[in-house]
């Protein structure tokens, strides 16, 4: 019996299989490991118009150029929640003439605010 053979197979399964291209992130102190899918879609037709997929610890905000210069054409109104609200990406709305639907944050004390 060969015994390299028995310890290769040993240490290929003990071996843990890992995405690479997946990453860890962290939400409500909450760790999650993978990849997050950003969506635009039509609300009328219900359509999906466009989507990115990006590993996990991309934050939302760096993907909305991407979506909203695909439909910039023909999006009027932007709806999303709070993970895409900075005044950078409202003043780029209001360039393009799309308003802006994007929810505030809620902070503990019941205050909405914009982050800047």
């Amino acid at each position: 019996m060969n015994t390299n053979s028995i310890s290769l197979a040993a240490s290929h399964k003990a071996a843990p299989r890992m995405n690479t291209d997946a990453r860890w992130a962290k939400k409500n102190q909450k760790a999650h490991y993978g990849y997050k899918n950003h969506v635009l879609y039509d609300r009328k037709s219900k359509l999906v118009k466009d989507y990115v997929v990006t590993h996990a610890a991309v934050h939302d905000s760096c993907v909305i150029g991407k979506l909203v210069s695909s439909e910039a054409a023909i999006l009027q109104t932007l709806y999303a929640d709070s993970a895409y609200r900075s005044t950078d990406i409202e003043s780029d709305l209001t360039e393009c003439k799309i308003k802006s639907r994007v929810h505030y944050i809620v902070t503990l004390c019941g205050c909405t605010h914009a982050k800047s």
